[in-house]
């Protein structure tokens, strides 16, 4: 999920620059609203995605990675990866790991 969000954010200025450069003065409000919303949107979830890579194994850990999953639960395109990885998290030993159990 970090991946894709930052890909969002990289892509803004990208289409940005494309649409500048391939349409009317007119229809150049639509890109920069298309950058704003992947920018304001895309960093800070690539921030809070990327967050449990750096974080200590903590129960608040724990709890703050189910939420990224269940984040990860609202979209299709994650389901093959976030269903594994629910079913992983809410094991004993995967706790265990994190002072929970």
């Amino acid at each position: 999920m970090t991946a894709i969000y930052a890909l969002c954010v990289l892509a803004g200025p990208v289409l940005l620059w494309i649409g500048t450069q391939t349409h009317a003065a007119e229809e150049r409000g639509g890109f920069i609203m298309e950058w704003v919303l992947l920018f304001v949107i895309g960093l800070p979830l690539t921030i809070a995605c990327a967050l449990p890579f750096l974080l200590p194994a903590k129960p608040w850990v724990w709890v703050y990675n189910l939420i990224i999953i269940c984040l990860g639960l609202t979209s299709c395109c994650f389901l093959p990866a976030t269903i594994p990885l629910l079913i992983h998290w809410i094991k004993p030993e995967t706790k265990a790991w994190f002072n929970r159990a």
